[in-house]
């Protein structure tokens, strides 16, 4: 539609032509030098994107033409991307997800709190809407911290004194239920797996003799992984 309507116009659209400068005069815009000629024109849109992937196009050749045109750019930061982290246990979990999570930046005097959402597990980290959100926060924070820690909740608003009530209600209720499979009723399979292995011991562990140190590493990995 937006072709047809151009060429009704008498839009000339040309493609494959790269546009290294602008033109400029008198702090005016005049037209675009490209490696087809020069093209002059009373206004010129620009309209390239960033530089988030070269592949597509998005060279970042934009920007220096808009530093041409007089404007200023800030640092260049990296947002709304998945995440890279550094324990190689989360290319296990690759392709699940928490449709109810919370991901928090764990640093001292970081006013952020945190977003809940959606996680994703990725062969190299983490991804999803939540993760998104604070990826720039953490892209910012990577100028000056070597790694960024973040915690994630995995059911997002139960604390650990309700994962208290929840694991006593399992002692007295299932008490001769294997405490990996109690937790595949609140989580993913796979990742209660990969819990109980950090926490170690539990392939035959019952919810009755689960121990009180073990409880309180589960809860802490349930709350703040």
């Amino acid at each position: 539609a937006l072709i047809r309507r151009g060429q009704i116009q008498g839009v000339k659209l040309r493609t494959g032509v790269v546009v290294p400068r602008l033109i400029t005069a008198e702090n005016t815009v005049t037209g675009v030098e490209t490696r087809a000629g020069v093209f002059r024109a009373s206004a010129v849109v620009l309209a390239t994107g960033g530089r988030s992937c070269r592949a597509l196009g998005s060279t970042g050749a934009g920007l220096s033409m808009a530093q041409q045109a007089g404007h200023t750019l800030v640092k260049l930061l990296p947002a709304l991307v998945p995440l890279v982290v550094g324990e190689t246990w989360v290319s296990r979990l690759a392709g699940v997800s928490l449709s109810e999570a919370r991901i928090d930046i764990h640093l001292p005097r970081q006013t952020r709190i945190g977003v809940p959402g959606n996680i994703l597990f990725t062969h190299r980290g983490l991804s999803g809407p939540a993760v998104l959100d604070v990826s720039g926060d953490i892209a910012s924070l990577l100028e000056k911290h070597q790694t960024v820690p973040v915690r994630l909740s995995l059911l997002a608003g139960v604390s650990p004194s309700d994962w208290e009530v929840v694991f006593d209600q399992w002692r007295e209720e299932a008490g001769r239920k294997k405490i990996a499979n109690l937790l595949d009723w609140k989580l993913p399979a796979s990742l209660a797996r990969v819990i109980c292995d950090h926490v170690g011991g539990l392939e035959a562990t019952t919810a009755s003799s689960l121990s009180r140190d073990q409880r309180q590493q589960l809860i802490k990995m349930l709350t703040a992984l």
